[in-house]
């Protein structure tokens, strides 16, 4: 039996799993199996810790007490990763995969951008795992070994797709978030611009093109309410922009207002934020052609599953592509709930590096 870690390394929580397995012919993506045993799992916060090796060596320390040399480790990253090291996003920490396997005497080390850990991860999703947005009622069926893509809008808005090599599904990373936002009508028109006017690059100097990201994701939906307010002053809830003025997370106080109903604009903007996210899903689907499904993750959907099924307007607008159409109908679309899939992602990587060749096909 061999150890190995998985990891999801963001910039607020450090998740870690010490875990056990058995040399088994081939890879499986769905499960450990019997031969599989968690020895610990613990999270920290990230923002407590000068670097990962200080964390790995306190995890270490509880969960590996006979110093048993760890075979393989995989790490999903919230940032971009390039030859197997990460500059994580919100902090200081440089993760370099190969001085890790010498502190740590691992002999694979992965790390992997946190997207691409999501594309794996859904590989390990049961049914009970995943919500049903668009399927077999209206036609839509997976069809075995088809390319698969993943969009997610949370902090930004990821993407990623899948293929088949025969044995087993490779995840590409995708950087569709940052191509342009196309708007649809003289509202995402006037987003667009209200945008550019309010958005200061790092240089000082006002955006002169906004990208898809900076509409449908936890960037967009502060500005969206923006817009929404200025151009229409008197439907603002006094008690939503009380509390946007304490301090509280926009994004929450939006979406808490628009299920309960109480604010007219926080309503619209979580309405115009998932008619674009649909849309955009779309355009993601109808350059992949993705008829193994389109998952999506992130939390926003998770969290406003109501508002996503509203009037049926993300699918609505996923379907808005004219003769397209017809051929986007046929692509399942489902919701991973999941809470860790991430890390899920890890763990399918390490069981592909104990149990057979591995080729990640990632350069973020």
């Amino acid at each position: 039996m061999v150890l190995f870690i998985a990891g999801d390394i963001g910039g607020t929580n450090t998740r870690l799993e010490l875990l056990k397995a058995t040399r088994r012919a081939g890879s499986d993506d769905h499960h450990g199996g019997e031969g599989e045993v968690l020895l610990g799992a613990d999270e920290y916060k990230s923002q407590e810790y000068k670097s990962l090796e200080e964390i790995l060596a306190h995890f270490l320390l509880r969960f590996n007490k006979s110093n048993e040399a760890v075979f393989a480790m995989c790490l999903a990253v919230a940032g971009p990763v390039t030859n197997n090291v990460a500059k994580i996003t919100n902090l200081t920490w440089v993760i370099d995969g190969p001085a890790l396997a010498r502190h740590f005497r691992v002999e694979h080390v992965r790390i992997i951008n946190d997207f691409v850990g999501i594309g794996y991860g859904l590989l390990a999703c049961g049914p009970n795992e995943l919500e049903l947005v668009h399927g077999p009622a209206k036609g839509a069926v997976s069809e075995p070994n088809a390319p698969i893509a993943v969009i997610g809008a949370g902090t930004g808005l990821g993407e990623c797709f899948l293929t088949h090599d025969g044995a087993n599904y490779q995840v590409f990373p995708a950087e569709g978030g940052h191509a342009d936002f196309a708007p649809r009508n003289r509202t995402e028109y006037e987003i667009m611009e209200h945008i550019k006017r309010t958005t200061l690059e790092d240089s000082g100097k006002h955006i002169n093109r906004v990208s898809i990201e900076r509409v449908t994701s936890g960037l967009g939906l502060p500005k969206i309410y923006e817009y929404l307010s200025l151009k229409k002053p008197g439907q603002a809830s006094p008690a939503a922009l009380a509390d946007i003025k304490s301090g509280k997370d926009i994004g929450q106080v939006i979406s808490v207002y628009a299920k309960s109903g109480k604010c007219p604009i926080c309503v619209e903007t979580m309405d115009l934020f998932m008619q674009a996210y649909g849309a955009e899903a779309g355009n993601l689907c109808l350059k992949t052609l993705p008829f193994g499904g389109l998952y999506i993750a992130g939390g926003i959907a998770a969290k406003n599953m109501d508002v996503l099924r509203k009037n049926d307007q993300f699918v609505r607008e996923y379907l808005a592509k004219g003769r397209m159409k017809v051929v986007l109908d046929r692509i399942p679309i489902y919701l991973i709930t999941h809470k860790a899939v991430g890390l899920l992602g890890s763990k399918v990587i390490c069981r592909r590096i104990i149990n057979g060749p591995l080729q990640i096909r990632s350069k973020l």
